[in-house]
This record gives C-alpha cells, sequence and structure tokens, in this order.
C-alpha cells in the first residue's frame, strides 16, 4: 500500500505542480485573455491559490489512502480544517461586489428559483 501511496503523490506532483506554477507565472496574461484588464489585480489571488494547492496537492492522495485503511476520522478531521481554512481565504480574497453585481446574482437566482418551481411543477 505504502508504494502505491507513493507512486500516486510522485505522479500527481510530476504533473501537477508544474502546471500550477506555469499558470501562475502566466496568471497576469491568462486573464487578460480570457476577461479584460479589469481582473489584472485579481492575479495576486491566482498566484496564491495556485501556489497553495501546489503545497497541498498530495493530501488528495493521502485522503484516498486513508479512507482505503478504514481511518476516515483523520479524513474527516483534515476535510473540515481544508473547509475552514477555504472558507477564510475566500472571504480575506474575494473583493466585495458591488451593486450592480449584486443586482445581477439576485437575477440570476431569482431565475434559477422560477426556473425550478416551473419544472416541479407538474404538468
Amino acid at each position: 500500500m505504502k508504494n502505491y501511496v507513493a507512486k500516486g503523490i510522485e505522479l500527481i506532483s510530476t504533473i501537477y505542480v508544474p502546471m500550477a506554477m506555469l499558470v501562475a507565472a502566466l496568471s497576469s496574461s491568462i486573464l487578460l485573455f480570457l476577461a479584460s484588464s479589469v481582473y489584472l489585480p485579481a492575479s495576486v489571488q491566482v498566484i496564491i491559490v495556485l501556489g497553495a494547492s501546489s503545497i497541498f496537492v498530495s493530501g488528495n492522495i493521502l485522503s484516498v489512502s486513508l479512507q482505503g485503511i478504514r481511518k476516515t476520522k483523520i479524513f474527516l478531521i483534515s476535510s473540515s480544517v481544508a473547509l475552514l481554512s477555504n472558507f477564510i481565504l475566500s472571504i480575506l480574497l474575494i473583493p466585495k461586489p458591488d451593486d450592480r453585481c449584486l443586482n445581477r446574482i439576485r437575477i440570476y437566482i431569482g431565475c434559477i428559483f422560477l426556473c425550478d418551481v416551473l419544472l416541479r411543477k407538474e404538468v
């Protein structure tokens, strides 16, 4: 089992880490290509997220192996810590939307709710 886990971590690290570092290095160009110059300040957040995920990428392999040997308590604790850290980083890194954006979000949620109600209604 240890050999499979080690090979899995080695494989995922060999593929994911260089790709994440490449995307982090080119984040300004990617954001400019996909969006506009308004989003260029977000390249710092992209670099932070990809850098952190590169550090913890082996956790995915380890969590699956822990589930395989029935150590689910450790997996549950690590998943809870990851969820909490994701929530905190989202609050810290995602800028607050302006009123126009909030109105669009409200309209979008309203459309989803209306579609849900119409689709659940029996014809």
